[in-house]
């Protein structure tokens, strides 16, 4: 087997996507250096609560069917990536996948089974147990379904443990704003240009800044979420409806989210607040809300709603964007296109999420 020779790569975005990117890279022998402006508490997906949920977030598109399929295959990914993780991050994925049960539910007066388009995805339905229910605390009149392979991971937890193995295993961080880019180099604020023979954008809506010089980004646009964090909700379980999620671990749970497509601004917005709280309230009447701490995110769409992986024809920049609420689902199949792309291979995804794909990336 020849060996590829290894390349020095800089990548822009300390969220999951970035991290994710910036690792499977290192331990393929390139030498990276990840340039973040945030913090991994401070990035949307820190913010996120993690889900990994290819039939709950297929079921709210226009074609569930199309969309589970998509969903699936790069949820596929994780496990396929598996290999290039260290031992503690291939826990928290395998416990995710073994404890963070994933169940839809829903009042009985909207009807006895469930809602059309969950069926309509394809994906596999489980009935739940009377002791399950119990564990669940569910009140009497919600019906409710296990979804197989929908789950979560601990954001907020896996993003540090990420970033730990970056820097323990020799890659570079700077953290800073970058306001020039090109093919080979970056500019960053107070810290000048630095090299690399391949540059890749892996931030969020954040991106949108870069769209001057790689001009693939002006397909971007922000939808900006709420959502509530609950401390005290431990049990590693995710419970969705048609009027919210409430997600639980180890590390905390939280009740969520809007999407507020057209907003990019990070106010905490009084109503909205409200809004959720007694959205909660009518799924959870015992949930305790006077704690809860709300947060807020700035998501990045696109024209279709399917992600920016690829290479900007005009720039030469590699590009990883635009999950709109799927980067945890889609990170580590970002990180094997940019992969191969960086080593000179084809695109493994047929380049179906190739960001020149639309006609005027121009405008």
């Amino acid at each position: 087997m020849t060996q590829l020779p290894s390349r020095s790569v800089i990548v822009v975005g300390g969220g999951i996507t970035g991290l994710t990117t910036a690792v499977a890279l290192q331990a393929s022998g390139h030498k990276v250096t990840l340039i973040a402006r945030d913090a991994p508490e401070d990035t949307a997906s820190g913010v996120a609560a993690g889900m990994i949920a290819p039939a709950m977030e297929a079921m709210n598109e226009p074609d569930p069917a199309f969309s589970y399929q998509r969903l699936r295959n790069a949820q596929q990914a994780w496990r396929e990536g598996i290999e290039l993780w260290p031992p503690r991050l291939r826990f928290l994925w395998q416990f995710a996948q073994e404890e963070g049960h994933s169940y839809f539910i829903w009042p009985e007066n909207e009807g006895d089974g469930p809602p059309d388009r969950l069926v309509m995805t394809g994906a596999e339905l489980q009935v739940v147990s009377a002791e399950t229910r119990k564990w669940l605390n569910l009140q009497p009149e919600l019906q409710i379904l296990r979804v197989m392979d929908d789950g979560r991971v601990p954001a907020l937890h896996l993003l540090k443990e990420f970033e730990a193995h970056f820097l323990v295993s020799g890659g570079n961080l700077i953290r800073g704003e970058v306001y020039g880019v090109e093919a080979k180099r970056v500019r960053v604020r107070h810290g000048g240009w630095v090299n690399a023979d391949q540059v890749v954008i892996a931030a969020g809506y954040g991106a949108y800044g870069l769209r001057h010089p790689v001009p693939v980004l002006k397909k971007l646009s922000p939808i900006k979420g709420h959502l509530l964090d609950l401390s005290q909700i431990t049990n590693p379980v995710v419970l969705r409806s048609t009027k919210g999620y409430l997600v639980g671990g180890s590390t905390g749970g939280a009740f969520g989210a809007t999407m507020q497509a057209g907003r990019a601004d990070l106010d905490i917005e009084p109503a909205v607040v409200a809004d959720l709280k007694g959205r909660a309230k009518t799924l959870f009447p015992d949930l305790e809300l006077d704690k809860a701490v709300p947060r807020t995110g700035i998501r990045a769409s696109t024209p279709d709603g399917w992600p920016l992986i690829g290479r900007d024809p005009a720039s030469g920049v590699l590009v990883a964007t635009g999950m709109r609420r799927n980067g945890y689902v889609f990170a580590p199949m970002a990180a094997k296109i940019i992969l191969a792309l960086v080593e000179g291979r084809e695109s493994p995804d047929g380049g179906i999420y190739r960001p020149d794909r639309f006609r005027n990336p121009e405008n």
